[in-house]
């Protein structure tokens, strides 16, 4: 599944594709029409599966491939919830005219069983959606991961094909009480996968629970948690955007900075800026003069003196390469320590690494992963994540190290111009323009929109 939902966001997944095993499911139903009640093995479950007397099981027919979006079809995701006890609560939001998602929708019959069988679809009660009705159906895969999709009930009251959102895995590891999400798929004639695909972005910069784009006219859009007004855009142009936590920082088309979301990360100083990079505990942006200057929280707001070229606030420090190609880091840690010598890129984690003049790279730090033993060899550029880093090698090949739990570091072969290490996963922009991420992706994280992108940055749990 892909985002995490907290009430009336603007988030809008998508994915790169679809595998065969996933996640969804809902309420025990049979092909034929034939019923088979589920078990009960508590007063408790007999009480919430007992308006599940009439469902029937589901023959899955295949799923049509997305198609390019309709104006005028409701779109619509699929939502899902891990109660206490293990089972699945799942429900449908409709997109907005404003493009955020309404109230969350719950049909009467909801709750995927821990007595599932493996492979079996099951469906929900139905639910009304403009002139249509739907109904939410989910099965259970050999790994545990549920597999969510939707139908959509014919004239002849029968019930349609099979219609599976690009993303659409309910994860084993998903934390007990947090809402996710499919992407969108259009109740209409045809399925439509309607994640933002055709907006023309370029860059993107990715949070904690949310997104940004930087679109092609400078304008910026967010998408995701917005508990903290991180996704509310303040009008204008832009040339640069930077998602943190819970707040965001774009670089205006006249050189200031203007940030919203979570209180003390918003409060740019005046003045003109040539970079901007925000992060968990505050944000730097370089002035047009070379000088750093920071604001938030923290030790890491006191950026010494000096001209710089780049700066990469993290964590616990940031880092700023100065004129004269070396490095120099504040804050708290043993990241801070940039061993000496001249760099032409640097990058701050829970770590740091930075590109040497020769090609090389080089990191310091927390290396309880192995995160900070770059593989040797000639590199333009370098990402440093959570426990993993991921360079960009001479020949256009990703190469990634580190913790590789969820698969993090097994960057697909092609060639690439830019990758982004985040905290369990990682992003890489083509050679053609084209978003391929890896790794953990219990929020969608991995799942990039379609499109052509010029810039890629993963963060601790989105992209």
């Amino acid at each position: 599944m892909a985002v995490e939902i907290r009430g009336r966001g603007t988030a809008r997944s998508a994915a790169r594709g679809a595998d065969s095993s996933g996640t969804g499911s809902m309420a025990d139903r049979t092909v034929d029409g034939a019923h088979q009640p589920p078990t009960c093995r508590s007063r408790h479950r007999r009480r919430d599966l007992a308006a599940i007397a009439a469902a029937v099981a589901i023959v899955a027919a295949a799923a049509a491939p997305p198609v390019a979006a309709q104006q005028g079809d409701d779109a619509v995701r699929i939502v899902a919830f891990k109660l206490p006890e293990g089972r699945i609560e799942s429900g449908l939001q409709q997109r907005q005219d404003d493009d955020t998602w309404g109230d969350l929708r719950l049909p009467r019959v909801r709750f995927f069983p821990t007595t599932a069988a493996v492979g079996r679809w099951l469906a929900t009660s139905a639910l009304t959606v403009g002139d249509d009705e739907v109904r939410i159906v989910a099965r259970k895969l050999p790994e545990g991961r549920i597999e969510f999709g939707l139908q959509l009930r014919q004239d002849d009251s029968t019930w349609g094909d099979l219609r599976l959102p690009r993303v659409r895995f309910f994860p084993t590891t998903a934390a007990v009480g947090r809402w996710l999400a499919t992407s969108a798929l259009t109740v209409g004639d045809d399925d439509v996968d309607v994640s933002p695909t055709t907006t023309r972005y370029s860059a993107v910069s990715v949070g904690g629970y949310h997104s940004c784009g930087l679109r092609s006219d400078g304008s910026i859009i967010c998408w995701g948690d917005n508990n903290s007004g991180q996704a509310e855009v303040p009008a204008g142009q832009y040339t640069a955007v930077s998602a943190s936590w819970n707040g965001s920082c774009g670089l205006r088309s006249n050189g200031t900075i203007t940030c919203w979301g979570r209180g003390d990360q918003t409060e740019a100083p005046a003045g003109q800026y040539t970079a901007i990079s925000a992060s968990w505990n505050g944000s730097c942006g370089l002035r047009s003069n070379g000088t750093i200057t920071c604001w938030g929280r923290g030790d890491q707001t006191e950026a010494p003196a000096g001209q710089y070229t780049a700066i990469s606030a993290s964590w616990n420090g940031s880092c700023g390469l100065r004129s004269n190609g070396t490095i120099t880091c504040w804050g708290r840690g043993d990241q801070t320590e940039a061993p000496a010598g001249q760099y032409t890129a640097i990058s701050g984690g829970r770590y740091s690494c930075g590109l040497r003049s020769n090609g090389t790279i080089t990191c310091w730090g927390a290396n309880w992963e192995g995160q900070a033993e770059a593989p040797a060899g000639q590199y333009t550029a370098i990402s440093a994540g959570g426990s993993h880093s991921c360079g960009l090698r001479s020949n256009g090949t990703i190469t990634c190290w580190g913790e590789n739990l969820f698969g993090q570091t097994e960057a697909p072969a092609g060639q690439y111009t830019a990758v982004s290490a985040g905290g369990v996963h990682s992003c890489g922009l083509r050679s053609d323009g084209v978003l391929a991420c890896w790794g953990e992706n219990l929020f969608g994280q991995t799942e990039a929109p379609a499109g052509q992108y010029t810039a890629v940055s993963a963060g601790g749990v989105h992209s």
